[in-house]
């Protein structure tokens, strides 16, 4: 399926063109596209690039096609007993198609705008992970360049508890909660071996 496929395009034009259309409306519709089909398709045989808004006459001629095809299904529906105008909404076969369009639409969009976040996040050197025990997290890989206390700090510790620069930062980091507010408090802890991904636990509401 395709958002742009011919037949699903010409059933939303022709949905939306031939509502509220009498039986002999329709048919006269139903007749000029039998008639810009036959047109496109002999142009399309011919070679010729001179069609309508510069368009591919091999696409032109599927869209015409298409529409002359929806027409005529639109106009034998109308041949039905209960049909004085056309209703979209009364519709069953061609609001199926549509509702079915529609969803898989969705989807496509959906994944597209997974895929571009998951792209975003490669660019920024964001990585998908799995933490043991906590399905799917985001890991984070950063360089840091600290200050010189800052710096001076962190040796005294990876040198104290023999951990490299990263095990200490990340065991930190473990530890840091949110507050509402934004602010950042860690509990004290001893480096340890180490572990899962970091997490950083966000603070609930009230929480002390």
């Amino acid at each position: 399926m395709s958002i742009r496929h011919p037949q699903d395009m010409a059933r939303f034009s022709i949905r939306r063109q031939a509502a509220g259309l009498d039986t002999e409306q329709v048919a006269a519709k139903a007749a000029g596209a039998a008639t810009r089909q036959a047109e496109t398709a002999r142009a399309t045989r011919d070679h010729d690039a001179g069609t309508e808004l510069g368009e591919d006459p091999h696409r032109l001629a599927a869209t015409w096609a298409a529409k002359h095809t929806q027409c005529r299904r639109v106009e034998e529906l109308m041949a039905t007993p209960g049909w004085e105008a056309y209703d979209p909404h009364a519709d069953q076969a061609g609001t199926t198609r549509e509702v079915q369009r529609e969803q898989w639409r969705q989807q496509r969009l959906a994944a597209a705008k997974e895929l571009r976040a998951e792209q975003r996040d490669a660019a920024h050197g964001l990585r998908t992970d799995l933490c043991p025990g906590a399905g799917p997290v985001h890991g984070l890989r950063t360089d840091l360049s600290l200050a010189a206390g800052p710096a001076r700090r962190l040796r005294t510790a990876t040198a104290r508890t023999g951990r490299t620069p990263e095990q200490v930062l990340a065991q930190l980091a473990e530890r840091v909660e949110v507050s509402p507010d934004g602010t950042l408090t860690a509990t004290p802890f001893t480096p340890q071996t180490a572990g899962a991904p970091a997490l950083v636990r966000r603070r609930r509401a009230g929480r002390r």
